[in-house]
């Protein structure tokens, strides 16, 4: 169903493309707020990310537009250090999940006033980059390493975004985001993450509309 949503919404943008009179663009760079949830997860803590990337803005009417953007994200988790049990071996400090993607969502806009919209539409998630990170100490000595989860996790993924955008007449604008992951992401169990993982990101950003 979810996956269905997404082609609707890609329709949508390219017959809106062909439509649209009214367009706008630019770049956009934010903060990311990330977190994984699902079964036993409550070891996870969120992790401090980016979000950098190009929007466009295809207007129907005064109060309508289509606006759809390609970002790229970087989100995962922090987690405890008695979270990855097959590690109890060894002393462990730091912990990062680590997950980026390319985001592609594509977002009704309604204007509540001429510079304050809500936005709501399907996003799809393309992973280009994953890790489990830590520092550990291993019979007297300290290291760090980084292992690649590519093998264990789905390489797409797809979301719910929504929120609001508050736009200046100068073009500058600013948005406040939640991404809510509908798919598990987690290919294979084997990798430390277990049970049902959904991304969930909270985005602050701001841009500027030419």
């Amino acid at each position: 169903m979810l996956k269905k949503l997404c082609i609707a919404g890609l329709f949508m943008t390219f017959s809106t493309i062909i439509y649209s009179q009214d367009i706008s663009f630019g770049p956009k760079l934010g903060l990311n707020y990330s977190n994984i949830s699902g079964h036993q997860t409550d070891g996870f803590s969120p992790r401090i990310g980016f979000n950098a990337g190009f929007m466009a803005e295809f207007s129907l009417t005064d109060k309508f537009s289509i606006q759809p953007e390609v970002l790229y994200s970087t989100q995962g988790a922090d987690a405890e250090d008695d979270y990855f049990a097959y590690y109890e071996i060894l002393q462990l400090g730091n912990v990062q999940v680590k997950t980026d993607y390319i985001n592609v969502p594509v977002l009704a806009e309604y204007y509540i006033t001429p510079n304050l919209s809500v936005q709501l539409g399907p996003q799809v998630g393309f992973l280009v980059n994953s890790a489990l990170e830590l520092d550990l100490e291993y019979e007297g000595e300290q290291e760090f390493r980084s292992n690649g989860l590519e093998n264990q996790l789905h390489k797409v993924d797809f979301a719910i975004s929504g929120g609001f955008e508050y736009a200046l007449d100068s073009g500058i604008f600013f948005d406040i985001r939640y991404n809510l992951g509908m798919t598990d992401f987690v290919l294979a169990p084997d990798g430390g993450l277990q049970g049902n993982n959904k991304n969930r990101v909270v985005q602050l950003s701001a841009g500027y509309s030419f």
